[in-house]
C-alpha cells in the first residue's frame, strides 16, 4: 500500500509544476516512510536506508528545509527560498531536480528496504 499510495504522488508530481510539484514529491517520500508525529526524523531515516551516496543524502535535510518554507508560508515558489542560491551553488543542480531524483531512488528501492507487511503481500487465501 505504501509503494502505490507513493507512486500515486509521484505521478502527480511529475504532472505539476514548482511548489505543488514540490510539494508531491514530499508526500512521496512520506507516503513511503512517513511516521505520524515525527515526519522529518522517519523521512530522513528512510532515506538513510536507501543505500544512497553521501552527498543525495546531505541534499535531504535542505530540501526537507524547503519543503517547510513552501509549507508553511515562508516562500511562494522554489526560488523564493532563502536558501536557494546557497544551494544550487553548494550542490551545482537545483532542489526540484534533486527531489525528484531521491524520491524516484526511494520507490524503486523500497520493495527492498520495507518490511514485508508494509510492502503489501498478498495474504493466504483459505
Amino acid at each position: 500500500q505504501r509503494i502505490k499510495k507513493s507512486v500515486n504522488f509521484f505521478n502527480r508530481a511529475m504532472n505539476s509544476e514548482d511548489i505543488e510539484s514540490y510539494i508531491n514529491y514530499f508526500i512521496a517520500l512520506d507516503a513511503l516512510f512517513g511516521q505520524r508525529g515525527s515526519v522529518e526524523a522517519s523521512i530522513i531515516a528512510g532515506v538513510g536506508n536507501l543505500g544512497l551516496d553521501e552527498k543525495l543524502k546531505e541534499k535531504a535535510s535542505w530540501l526537507f528545509d524547503l519543503r517547510n518554507e513552501l509549507v508553511h508560508g515562508g516562500s511562494r515558489y522554489i526560488s523564493e527560498w532563502p536558501k536557494h542560491q546557497r544551494y544550487t551553488k553548494h550542490f551545482g543542480s537545483k532542489p526540484l531536480n534533486d527531489l525528484k531524483e531521491l524520491a524516484q531512488n526511494a520507490i524503486l528501492k523500497a520493495p527492498s528496504i520495507l518490511p514485508i507487511s508494509t510492502v503489501g503481500e498478498t495474504p493466504e487465501q483459505p
